[in-house]
């Protein structure tokens, strides 16, 4: 058993930069120079780096992995530790789990790769759409000799290289393997036969890299138990390693455990780390949903800036980054310069970085400190991640996960996360006033006893879809667990779109302000037969014709309950990556989110934030973990390009910030702007804030401080 720890204080400052390993100066060619790298490092104001000590091969004279071909002798991976070390900075190496390896490590190790139905070897072109480019090929996680090798390959950095910490990035596992070894584990673990599964590589990531399998099945659930189980195992193996070291380097693994990536594992590897990484925030609020579960899970987290990118010889970013850089200190997590390998050929985005990693050397002891506001709460569990929300990552359940926060965000809501167990202690769901249960399908007894009693007790929750509809495991229940919470039966699931909508009733709080029959869009929505005593405020209305109730509120105990058979916060927000028919919607509609706001509104008894719903301000409150501080994040939405990573802008345009009220447990000293410095006016009563915002460019916060107790 690997106890968990409190990271380290440098993992939890630090400012770091992803040199990778995919591209130049690496490979295909290796031109690297270790001490142009550090002064990247010093241009930027970096202390950290994660360097590679393998990708396609190793970086240095490996016994277990098979060299670069280029490397001639050399030893990259020792000459950039030394270098890194001389300029007082850390050093975290890279490791791939089952990562795709080149065409010496291929021919030099048939033995680890994966081999599909047909007894061949799967493999496919780096950078797709290159008739010249490198051949990857898959490795089989499962593999004796790769796990062994893999062994020998972590205790040979920490032998030989004064590294300060070790990120995994992994372990993968694309499609289903057919190698000898897959076939006896399986036998031996499982006693079955090993299950015929057509598998692909797929032209990944434009099309997916396996066939969808139904995930209900039991023998599908049999055979990615048995995946998920050896893929922990290798975690907690390497893991190990890192942990028994003498120096105690710190430990950390890639974040995609949490929105379930392909065969990735669950996240129960993330329990063993020191922090985690998570890769391509697709915008500001998947990065934000993501920090948010990282921090349900007691981790810190830093998240790519600046979009991994393939033409590496130029910066290709401009002011840009520096928005994305601060919106991440935003949404909870540091920010970590993506593919820094543009940094080394071209330094003129420094300034972009450096005002980024200044501010942050600044206040990092701050940010560290912060916890989101306690208001809503949105649960993510493994469950639906693995049986309800399928088998690929852009799938119904993680979608609509990050469609609830995003409608959160644009509500100027408070929004935290819980992950897993939480959800079933009631004494941390007390911590929040809402409960947003997002399409929660996939729901224990036990979770929904805890919720029950969370409600009684004068909780409130605001839930969609088919929350509760399926055990843990994913299989249909007769009826749903919640159903005296939510006063119906559901009896099917819909995804009719075209010319199907939410018709509103008014003559309840949530409606206040929005007119009697206004229509709203619909993604999906379960068919409900409602109790006689229900009270349903909309309809679900195709055409002309009504076929289902859209929204039902409810009191239980001291409680509070609206459920929404409706799954609007889907036609609110649709993430980058959702298919099918939604790509025909218009989204971020504003009667939505006005029912979204006073939903919340209604059911936590008071609003947490208010501000003109239209100012084009993001405002993200945090509180100190001692509840002395409060940071106000606000973001400029009209300047910073927030749905892609993948942009250039050079210029910000500042606007004077909005009115603000806040609610605030404490009796403010001082409101500051955190980048000016400068005093801002408030007054206070009743337990709320009043202040004006000063000129916002990109991002400012606001940092609100306790009157010192008098003696």
């Amino acid at each position: 058993m690997i106890e968990e720890r409190t990271p380290p204080e440098w993992l939890r400052a630090g400012r770091a930069i992803l040199f990778e390993g995919w591209t130049p100066p690496l490979v295909p060619d290796l031109e690297f120079d270790a001490g142009k790298m550090v002064k990247a490092m010093k241009a930027v104001n970096a202390n950290v780096v994660r360097f590679p000590a393998n990708t396609f091969n190793a970086f240095f004279p490996s016994r277990f992995y098979v060299p670069d071909p280029n490397l001639d002798g050399r030893d990259i991976l020792k000459e950039a530790v030394e270098a890194v070390h001389r300029a007082g900075m850390r050093f975290v190496a890279y490791v791939g789990l089952a990562t795709p390896v080149g065409d010496a490590t291929a021919e030099a190790r048939p033995e680890w790769l994966q081999i599909d139905e047909n007894g061949n070897h799967r493999s496919q072109r780096f950078y797709r759409d290159d008739a010249g480019a490198w051949v990857w090929h898959d490795i089989c996680s499962h593999r004796k000799a790769f796990r062994a090798a893999t062994h020998n390959f972590v205790q040979e950095i920490l032998a030989n290289y004064e590294v300060d910490g070790v990120y995994f990035d992994g372990p993968y596992y694309w499609t289903h393997c057919y190698c000898p070894d897959c076939v006896q584990s399986y036998a031996e673990r499982v006693g079955d036969k090993y299950p015929q599964l057509k598998g692909q590589r797929g032209d990944y990531p434009k099309k997916p890299p396996s066939p969808e399998l139904d995930m209900s099945d039991p023998e599908i659930q049999k055979y990615m138990l048995w995946h998920w189980q050896l893929e922990q195992e290798l975690c907690e193996d390497v893991a190990s390693l890192v942990r028994n070291d003498r120096r105690d380097p710190a430990l950390i693994f890639h974040g995609g455990g949490i929105y379930k990536f392909d065969y990735m594992k669950p996240s129960t590897h993330l329990k063993l780390a020191d922090g985690i990484l998570a890769e391509h925030g697709l915008n500001f609020q998947h990065r934000y949903a993501t920090s948010m579960l990282s921090k349900a899970a007691g981790k810190p987290m830093w998240a790519y800036t600046g979009a991994f990118n393939m033409n590496t010889r130029l910066w290709n970013h401009g002011a840009e980054y520096t928005q994305e850089g601060f919106s991440s200190y935003a949404a909870g997590t540091l920010s970590a310069v993506a593919a820094a390998n543009r940094l080394y050929y071209d330094l003129s985005g420094k300034d972009d970085v450096k005002k980024v990693f200044d501010f942050q050397q600044q206040h990092w002891r701050l940010l560290d400190s912060l916890e989101p506001m306690p208001w809503v709460a949105i649960p993510y569990t493994d469950s639906n991640g693995k049986w309800y929300n399928g088998w690929y990552l852009r799938s119904k359940y993680n979608l609509g996960h990050q469609s609830a926060f995003a409608t959160m965000l644009d509500a100027h809501v408070p929004t935290s996360g819980l992950l897993n167990e939480q959800v079933s202690d009631v004494e941390t769901l007390k911590k929040y006033r809402v409960l947003f249960l997002a399409d929660f399908a996939a729901m224990s007894d036990k979770e929904a006893a805890a919720i029950k009693q969370y409600v009684e007790e004068g909780g409130s929750i605001l839930a969609t879809g088919q929350t509760s509809a399926f055990d843990e495991m994913g299989q249909k229940r007769d009826e749903s667990a919640l159903k005296e919470l939510f006063k119906c039966r559901p009896e099917e699931t819909a995804d009719r779109v075209a010319d199907t909508y939410i018709s509103l009733r008014g003559n309840h709080p949530i409606l206040d302000g929005i007119e009697p029959g206004t229509l709203l869009p619909n993604v999906s929505h379960v068919i409900v037969e409602p109790e006689q005593d229900a009270r349903v405020v909309a309809d679900v209305i195709y055409g002309s014709s009504t076929i289902s109730p859209g929204i039902i509120v409810n009191e239980y105990g001291r409680g509070r309950v609206v459920y929404m058979p409706v799954m609007l916060e889907r036609s609110y927000a649709i993430p980058p990556g959702a298919k099918g028919v939604e790509v025909y919607l218009y989204d971020r509609n504003p009667v939505i989110r006005r029912l979204f706001k006073q939903a919340v509104a209604w059911l936590a008894g008071d609003i947490a934030v208010k501000v003109e719903d239209e100012c084009g301000f993001w405002i993200v409150p945090s509180v100190s973990k001692n509840k002395s501080k409060m940071v106000l994040h606000i973001l400029n939405m009209v300047t910073i390009n927030y749905d892609k990573g993948f942009a250039i802008r050079n210029k910000v345009f500042a606007r004077q910030g909005p009115a603000i009220e806040i609610a605030c447990p404490f009796k403010p000293q001082s409101v500051t702007a955190l980048r000016t410095g400068e005093a801002v006016g408030f007054s206070y009563h009743n337990r709320r804030l009043t202040f004006f915002a000063p000129v916002i460019g990109d991002y400012e916060g606001i940092l609100i401080e306790r009157e010192a107790e008098s003696r």
